[in-house]
């Protein structure tokens, strides 16, 4: 798999059913730089393999990677996006296609701080068909200092809270996998009501009140087809990670 990825090559994964193995699939999908998608019914097949072929035409950026570097004695706590790392020390992304948002969660800890003095470096690079050597884009953070009563009249940024907390609500999908994977329903089902509770005191912006709707859902299903409850929740999971292939359910 790895070799291919490094020709350029990338591998989808696509469940058909339910009695295909998700971690499998996830780890393909992973490795090879492709698609993970789960479909119940030959009938998604035709949307599947046309957004496969649009995917295709827009990726402009192959073998992704993000290294994050701390500055001044700042470290990096967490990677909210659970990130594969590689061997050089980088994170590994998705293709990179035309119009496709890119969101990145970290959590870092600063010593006492100097005004505007620099955080951290990010340096994203990836494999371009048009150009020969490897591309590269770097940006620095720095930061202000500010008292705090400056920093508690500050209005948070409802954008990166609203991104914040979906990334949240990916890992707690895995948190309630590990929870039904050993026996304990009651307990998955209250990992999810722990996330729905956090989406419920945002503003229920459209991308808030689909991500409770998909919750609702899940916690339907762990009653009725466990199985087919982890297989959506291990899918929905690894949306800021690899290119998941998205379909309207009804679970009905």
């Amino acid at each position: 798999m790895e070799g291919l990825t490094q020709r350029g090559i990338s591998t989808s994964a696509f469940g058909l059913g339910s009695s295909f193995d998700e971690d499998l699939m996830g780890a393909i999908a992973m490795a090879g730089d492709g698609t993970l998608a789960h479909i119940e019914s030959p009938e998604q097949l035709t949307d599947l393999y046309a957004s496969e072929l649009k995917g295709l035409l827009s990726n402009f950026g192959y073998r992704v990677s993000i290294a994050i570097e701390e500055q001044n004695g700042s470290r990096l706590l967490d990677i909210f996006n659970d990130l594969p790392q590689t061997t050089n020390g980088t994170y590994r992304l998705s293709n990179l296609r035309y119009g496709q948002q890119l969101t990145i969660g970290v959590r870092l800890q600063l010593p006492p701080w100097n005004d505007h003095q620099e955080i951290m470096r990010v340096r994203l690079t990836w494999d371009s068909q048009e150009e020969q050597n490897r591309q590269e884009l770097n940006q620095s953070l720095t930061l202000p200092v500010k008292e705090q009563k400056e920093i508690n009249s500050m209005d948070r940024d409802e954008e990166v809270a609203e991104q914040l907390i979906l990334l949240l609500s990916n890992r707690e999908r895995r948190r309630a996998i590990a929870y039904l994977d050993s026996g304990d329903v009651q307990s998955a089902a209250a990992s999810l009501d722990i996330t729905d509770s956090r989406l419920s005191a945002m503003p229920q912006s459209p991308s808030i009140l689909r991500e409770r709707q998909l919750l609702a859902d899940k916690k339907r299903l762990l009653r009725l087809n466990r199985n087919l409850s982890r297989k959506h929740m291990y899918y929905e999971s690894l949306r800021s990670s690899v290119n998941v292939y998205e379909v309207d359910r009804d679970d009905h």
